[in-house]
């Protein structure tokens, strides 16, 4: 039976099992991921037909359909953990307000300030 876990264990599970997308239509993923592994078995399917065209009925071995046959795997991308994506906003954050810190204000004119506050023009 399962223990009842903690809001700590919880929130820590949460951390390493749910996913954030940084697309720019997220849900478009669930669309597109079947169309994407289609595409990419049918071009294996068609590498292998043509290799099997290519080669001679006697050298067909079972190793040989093997070797012939070499899938290429489908890779999830801007798929990451979320906490991986709240390291990422911390990190993109900081380096945000260290790029105010070292920049001048462009906005502030550059005055010549005399003894009167400033200098007449």
């Amino acid at each position: 039976m399962r223990t009842k876990k903690s809001p700590k264990l919880k929130k820590i599970d949460s951390y390493d099992k749910d996913h954030r997308t940084q697309m720019e239509n997220p849900h478009a993923f669930r669309k597109n991921w079947p169309k994407k592994k289609a595409r990419e078995n049918r071009r294996d399917r068609v590498a292998l037909r043509s290799a099997l065209a290519d080669t001679d009925a006697e050298d067909l071995t079972s190793k040989a359909v093997g070797k012939l046959r070499d899938k290429t795997t489908i890779r999830k991308s801007s798929v990451s953990s979320l906490r991986e994506s709240i390291v990422a906003k911390k990190r993109k954050r900081l380096h945000r307000l260290l790029a105010k810190v070292r920049e001048p204000n462009p906005h502030k004119a550059l005055t010549n300030d005399g003894p009167c506050g400033r200098e007449l023009l």
